[in-house]
């Protein structure tokens, strides 16, 4: 997972995406890597393909509160904006300190 998040941090989303892609495919149940998965997809643009390894993370891991705020973040960016309170409003149930972020 290391490797993903340093090709995301220097721009080479394609890769990123690529080695994460292969890391939840070893092992679909780890939320944390669905997550990132969504990060570097957010980043590079497919928010829709975002959404979905959001909504994974989440589905595997319901106490989640950075996948729920995350997810949020990316539906507010397909417009579906009561969804994405929705999902903010559990992120910051979850953990209250999210509540302090500034949103993009």
């Amino acid at each position: 997972m290391q490797l993903g998040l340093v090709l995301s941090q220097n721009n080479d989303t394609t890769a990123a995406a690529n080695v994460l892609r292969d890391l939840v495919r070893r092992d679909p149940n780890f939320a944390e890597g669905h997550n990132n998965l969504g990060l570097v997809l957010l980043q590079a643009g497919e928010v829709h393909r975002a959404v979905a390894a959001f909504e994974e993370a989440v589905r595997l891991k319901p106490q989640y509160a950075e996948a729920h705020y995350n997810l949020a973040l990316a539906l507010r960016q397909e417009g579906k904006k009561a969804d994405a309170q929705q999902e903010f409003e559990k992120a910051y149930q979850l953990a209250p300190e999210l509540r302090s972020l500034p949103l993009p």
